[in-house]
């Protein structure tokens, strides 16, 4: 169907590949069909694998990573297009950049991970080490917190199980480095390569980043006075009418597999709320697509080509 993505896919992804767990849905006679949620897998593989068995039109695919920098790094590093430096990033002048700094004298500009261990670490260090005048200077507009979520982790800061820099890491380094490669203009990285509908209609290959904490809202897993935890099979459990009922209002059909990963709280094993958060992503990535919402992205273009964005996220009411 023209204007849509043949297949939506979407990773949970961690340093850990035990961790990355992966949600797909096809575009069969106008409708998305959701498969059951599974391991990743190989990364070299991941997208080839999906193209493989997409019908023709664009695999759409979000990664719960970061996708860009934070303006003031970018400003203070010289970088103006996050698509161009990606590349560069661990070879010549940057080949330090993907080694976490493990000392605080260690940190520069083209080092900006840290820290490597825990232990008298603090993100003070950070800032002197990368020059920046304050702790919103770490941040992108879009992982600052919201009415209705906290501020997301910070891609350069490594430490503690919200840290989100060593997945960021993982994947710039073993899914988009050798992604922009091997599928050249093929591959669409949004924002920065162009709009969602226009790659959508030109590339093979579409990227972006997600935040399935934004996804909680979207499919209705925020509830007033109710505390729960991902981390719990029976609270997963619980949701299962939610989320198949989301799945029924927005025409999406449910595979059998899915169907029963969902009633059983997608398992008792640790990796279940990975595959949990792969598939909220996934339905909120088909909210994106179904309400073509995709470029609802307030910062100028200057900014968006730095700092990228989170699809479907929006700004209202961020701190």
């Amino acid at each position: 169907m023209p204007g849509l993505p043949a297949t939506i896919a979407h990773a949970d992804w961690s340093k850990s590949p035990a961790k990355r767990w992966i949600s797909t849905a096809a575009l069969i006679d106008g409708r998305y069909r959701a498969q059951t949620a599974r391991q990743a897998g190989d990364p070299a593989a991941l997208l080839d694998s999906l193209l493989a068995g997409s019908a023709d039109g664009a695999v759409v695919i979000g990664f719960d990573f970061p996708i860009g920098l934070p303006r003031a790094y970018a400003c203070a590093a010289g970088i103006t297009r996050f698509a161009e430096a990606l590349p560069l990033f661990g070879a010549a002048d940057w080949s330090d950049f993907f080694a976490v700094a493990k000392r605080e004298d260690e940190i520069s500009i083209r080092r900006p991970f840290y820290p490597h261990a825990p232990g008298g670490r603090n993100r003070g260090q950070l800032l002197r080490g990368l020059n920046l005048a304050s702790a919103a200077d770490l941040y992108r507009m879009c992982e600052r917190r919201t009415a209705t979520r906290p501020a997301a982790s910070s891609l350069v800061w490594t430490l503690g199980a919200k840290q989100a820099g060593r997945a960021a890491i993982s994947g710039w380094q073993e899914v988009l480095q050798p992604a922009l490669r091997h599928f050249g203009r093929s591959l669409g990285l949004w924002p920065f390569h162009g709009s969602f509908v226009d790659l959508v209609d030109s590339r093979g290959i579409v990227v972006c980043e997600t935040y399935p904490a934004n996804g909680y809202t979207v499919v209705g897993l925020i509830s007033a006075g109710r505390r729960w935890s991902k981390r719990r099979p029976e609270d997963r459990r619980s949701w299962a009418p939610t989320l198949l009922g989301w799945a029924r209002a927005h025409s999406v059909r449910i595979s059998a597999g899915l169907d029963r990963q969902i009633r059983a709280g997608f398992g008792e094993h640790a990796d279940g709320e990975d595959a949990f958060d792969s598939l909220i992503g996934l339905f909120s990535m088909i909210d994106v697509v179904q309400n073509r919402a995709g470029d609802t992205v307030p910062l100028p273009p200057a900014d968006l080509d730095v700092e990228g964005w989170m699809l479907g996220h929006r700004l209202e009411n961020t701190g």
